[in-house]
């Protein structure tokens, strides 16, 4: 057989036609995928042919309704960490008005009170990441 036999097949040819063509070794194998194939194909249209307009708008509020509350949830963590930030300026501010004539006290406290915050925002971004990479 040369190369032309093997890529070239009567497209009219009624499958059982074409199945008497393919050497009785390959024939299992054919009928084993076509098989398959048909167990498949009715799951998934049987499923379909399930789905009213009723399912789709229920599943579209739904989706609606968890976009809302994550837009909820980052507008609160908005709002908590600019919370934090001003109670921290307050703090700074606070210590550098209270101890304005000893600046030795000064340097020691924004020394720990900047160690603190470097730990706080090592430690939350480490569990941001830790979250991202379990998702």
């Amino acid at each position: 057989m040369d190369n032309k036999e093997l890529t070239e097949y009567d497209a009219s040819a009624a499958p059982g036609e074409l199945m008497e063509e393919v050497p009785k070794e390959f024939k299992h194998i054919i009928r084993q995928s076509f098989s398959m194939m048909g167990m498949t194909g009715p799951a998934e249209s049987s499923v379909a042919k399930k789905i009213t307009e009723e399912h789709i708008t229920m599943m579209l509020g739904l989706e609606q309704k968890g976009m809302e509350t994550q837009y909820k949830e980052n507008n609160s963590n908005r709002v908590f960490m600019i919370a934090i930030a001003v109670l921290g300026i307050g703090l700074v501010v606070t210590i550098l008005v209270l101890f304005k004539d000893k600046p030795d006290m000064v340097e020691k406290i924004l020394y720990a009170i900047g160690g603190l915050f470097a730990g706080a925002a090592g430690g939350y971004g480490y569990g941001i990441g830790k979250s991202k990479r379990a998702e």
